[in-house]
């Protein structure tokens, strides 16, 4: 063969050669792509995003009370609302394990709600790695232990509880849910 015969194969061979090397690196781009929008589309609760409008954080139910009789039909408006199904709950914020698995807690179900919930705990506020989902804990009932899902190691976790409210039929969420900090420890 003549040199420019080899050249020309040699040319041919890396153009194919980057080709490939090109459309692989296109392809596992797309791909690391499309796993980061499927995470960014599974973003837990944000308290900070989920309550603000243009911007600003949105003014929650307050009232200003000047007397006692503006007081007394705003306590009333409270009460309706949490006849209405709004959330009571009782519960200590930490829960405590000596081997990791094993937690002494207090969450309980308000006696004055209308709905049973379910519980769920998170190790931390990403609610990607749940330690807890009970089942349904009908008005003034609760929980003082819990076995969790995984074992945790010794230290401290600022866990999340999750409180979900479900109608009569036991399959339709009733309203939306209580996000509240759980502080989890696990001692040495």
């Amino acid at each position: 063969m003549s040199p420019k015969t080899d050249n020309k194969k040699k040319k041919k061979y890396s153009v194919i050669v980057i080709t490939a090397l090109g459309f692989c690196i296109l392809i596992v781009s797309a791909i690391l792509f499309a796993l980061y929008l499927k995470g960014k589309n599974d973003l837990p609760y944000d308290p900070i995003r989920d309550n603000m409008t243009d911007g600003k954080l949105k003014y929650d139910n307050a009232a200003i009370v000047l007397d006692s009789d503006e007081l007394q039909k705003e306590a009333e408006k409270l009460l309706e609302k949490t006849e209405e199904g709004y959330i009571s709950l009782t519960h200590k914020n930490t829960a405590v394990s000596s081997d990791g698995e094993n937690f002494e807690c207090y969450i309980v179900n308000g006696s004055e709600n209308d709905y049973d919930m379910y519980i769920n705990i998170y190790t931390d506020n990403t609610a990607r790695e749940q330690v807890l989902l009970t089942g349904l804990i009908p008005p003034g009932s609760g929980l003082d232990h819990f076995h969790s899902e995984i074992k945790l190691d010794p230290g401290s976790y600022e866990g999340m509880l999750v409180i979900t409210q479900v109608e009569e039929d036991r399959m339709t969420i009733h309203g939306g849910q209580l996000f509240l900090a759980l502080k989890l420890v696990v001692n040495e």
